[in-house]
């Protein structure tokens, strides 16, 4: 595996099971003809590639009505989120759907990951929470649907980052990007650094991730999935919500260590939290 992965080849066949190596790097393996060879091979052997478990389980269902099943492990930063977004991408792809859906599955990533992936010591985009997906075909061998179900969300995240660490994604996001009827509606502050929970770790900015970019991916996501605006607004008012709590912290956690603020005597510091989300 260490010569193949000198060669540029990430992936390894053993048996059923593919294994594969993150070089951390875009090494052009998931284009459109990339995705063409795997799904026209015919009987040619293709090289191991995730495309190949994607193609297996696809034919496994249309050629065989047999229900199939991809299990994607690995420790922090082995690739797991890249893998499940390339199956995912190479079925739309050979499948196509009814209505379009395939374009709403893939839409959901940005949302997933801006809400449950955050910048670790090992991973620049690490996926803090389980993730069950199931995605159903119709007569047809075309995708109709899918289901998402979420496991043990790293919620201490939010107020308990490791140095070095990130909070969640959409904080950061949200900050550097949000327009300003948000801003003004949230009373949101133009820089990370006003807010405890997101400076308090040492680490604001991360060169691999275009937070900019990201929110705008955020926000054509919930609009691709019909969120309602009413629904985008309490989402982002609930994140600002938090961001603000934070701002007026006394004891905020840090790994191990309480790092301790002083809080102001004027309460009018609270109206932005009061406004966002009622306290009784």
């Amino acid at each position: 595996m260490r010569e193949r992965f000198k060669k540029k080849q990430i992936y390894t066949n053993v048996g059923t099971i593919i294994i594969s190596i993150n070089p951390y790097c875009n090494l052009g393996l998931y284009t459109p003809e990339v995705i063409h060879d795997y799904q026209y091979r015919g009987v040619k052997e293709m090289p191991p590639h995730v495309f190949n478990t994607a193609h297996d389980s696809y034919k496994g269902i249309t050629d065989f009505g047999t229900p199939q099943s991809i299990i994607i492990s690995g420790e922090s930063g082995a690739g797991k989120t890249e893998a499940t977004k390339q199956c995912l991408t190479y079925l739309a792809a050979i499948a196509g759907s009814v209505d379009n859906v395939e374009t709403k599955i893939l839409q959901a990533n940005p949302i997933l990951e801006a809400f449950g992936n955050a910048k670790t010591v090992r991973n620049d985009n690490s996926s803090r929470f389980g993730k069950y997906m199931e995605v159903y075909f119709d007569s047809n061998q075309k995708i109709c649907g899918a289901t998402t179900t979420n496991y043990l969300l790293e919620k201490i995240r939010v107020v308990a980052t490791n140095q070095g660490e990130r909070n969640f994604h959409v904080f950061y996001q949200m900050v550097k990007a949000a327009d300003q009827a948000t801003r003004t509606r949230t009373q949101l502050c133009n820089s990370c650094s006003d807010y405890t929970y997101l400076a308090g770790s040492g680490c604001i900015d991360v060169p691999t991730l275009d937070d900019n970019y990201d929110w705008t991916a955020l926000n054509d996501g919930m609009r691709i999935l019909n969120f309602k605006s009413s629904d985008q607004e309490a989402v982002f008012d609930t994140v600002a919500a938090i961001l603000n709590l934070g701002k007026n912290n006394k004891h905020i956690f840090y790994g191990s260590t309480i790092h301790s603020y002083s809080l102001t005597n004027n309460f009018n510091t609270f109206r932005p939290v009061e406004m966002l989300v009622f306290i009784g």
